[in-house]
């Protein structure tokens, strides 16, 4: 699974979730890809141009490829999301409670889709629920707080070249 599929999924998510409710065609934007998370500004012009409340913020993904010592290829994909949401300083433990559960609810829709294999049609992909880690966020444009949530996807994959990658055979 690259990155263009990546995103596509969350964004999909971030439409079906009724916390969210992310319409870009709409205006209601509450989806975010960050590309680089150590730019501060670009979490700040997500949220800027945010309609909603709420938002979801998609990190670049990470992993590494793995042959298990033997010919069963996997990639393991390290996936990190923030939910966020506006909130004063009196209701900052409230509002992190609440993206909180829209983080959980979002996990449990992942994983429902990976039993399905509806994440990418037809395809085995090993949702790694054992291992997620959560961490909380904010203040983020001086008003957003909520959680980080981290966890991996493991899938096969064929470990050869495209067609008309080389000049020569290999």
């Amino acid at each position: 699974m690259n990155e263009i599929g990546y995103i596509n999924y969350f964004e999909a998510l971030a439409r079906k979730n009724s916390v969210l409710k992310h319409t870009p065609e709409g205006n209601q934007k509450s989806f975010f890809c960050i590309n680089n998370p150590y730019e501060t500004a670009e979490f700040d012009e997500a949220i800027r141009d945010s309609a909603g409340s709420t938002v979801l913020l998609l990190d670049a993904p990470t992993g590494y490829l793995s042959d298990n010592g033997s010919g069963n290829c996997t990639q393991t994909t390290k996936i990190e999301f923030l939910v966020v949401e506006r909130s004063n300083r009196e209701d900052i433990r409230t509002t992190r409670a609440h993206c909180f559960q829209t983080g959980l609810d979002i996990l449990a829709r992942i994983g429902s889709d990976a039993r399905k294999k509806t994440i990418i049609t037809g395809r085995s992909i090993y949702f790694m629920n054992e291992s997620i880690t959560y961490d909380v966020v904010g203040p983020i444009n001086m008003d957003y707080y909520g959680y980080a949530f981290t966890f991996s996807f493991v899938c096969p994959f064929s470990f050869s070249s495209k067609t008309g990658a080389w000049t020569d055979v290999i």
